[in-house]
């Protein structure tokens, strides 16, 4: 099964199983990016000492998280919040044709959020390889990854996280692959 082609499909108004019915995104707005508020801490520290960075948003889904208000001392959207400290902002998703434009670009942060679990281990490694063409030395990349089935699955019943592994596959993986600093949520625990 080709996942990145099934993808496109649901973000061009495909259907998808979620809790036993046939919807589209239209019906329940999933891959909307929302696993980076829980990285919005951390960045936030990583930004504290930097004038300016490039930031790229991997895999970002819908990227509606950007736009909408988060919940804190002040209701502001990830651009009120980063805004000040990003010099250049760049969201892709080889699966979302709005977002698909990839750039030959190196990026000082790079958000992965809640991406790797939707793809097989062939499929990961690609994405693994191509994160370390967005990157350098000195770039902190941030991820977020489920161990666990997600409530979706494809319209043949296969589950969206199609690679369920332990926490420490992950590590490993991302370890391996990775020529610069990670910090790395499992299952909304920081691990790294």
């Amino acid at each position: 099964m080709d996942y990145l082609e099934e993808y496109k499909k649901i973000f061009n108004n495909g259907r998808f199983i979620r809790h036993g019915k046939k919807i589209t995104l239209n019906d329940f707005p999933i891959f909307d990016g929302s696993g980076i508020k829980l990285l919005l801490d951390k960045i936030l520290l990583e930004l504290k000492d930097k004038k300016s960075v490039t930031l790229l948003d991997y895999g970002c889904g819908s990227s509606s998280i950007w736009h909408e208000s988060i919940i804190g001392q002040k209701r502001q959207n990830l651009f009120e919040i980063l805004g000040p400290k990003i010099q250049s902002f760049h969201r892709y998703d080889p699966r979302n044709e709005a977002f698909s434009k990839k750039l030959n670009s190196k990026f000082d942060i790079i958000i992965c959020s809640n991406v790797l679990e939707f793809f097989s281990k062939i499929e990961i490694s690609k994405i693994l390889k191509e994160l370390q063409d967005f990157s350098n030395e000195s770039t902190h990349i941030f991820y977020t990854i489920n161990t666990g089935p997600s409530k979706n699955f494809f319209l043949n019943g296969t589950n969206m996280h199609v690679t369920q592994e332990s926490a420490d596959f992950w590590i490993n993986m991302l370890k391996e692959f990775n020529n610069c600093k990670i910090s790395v949520a499992v299952d909304k625990k920081f691990l790294i």
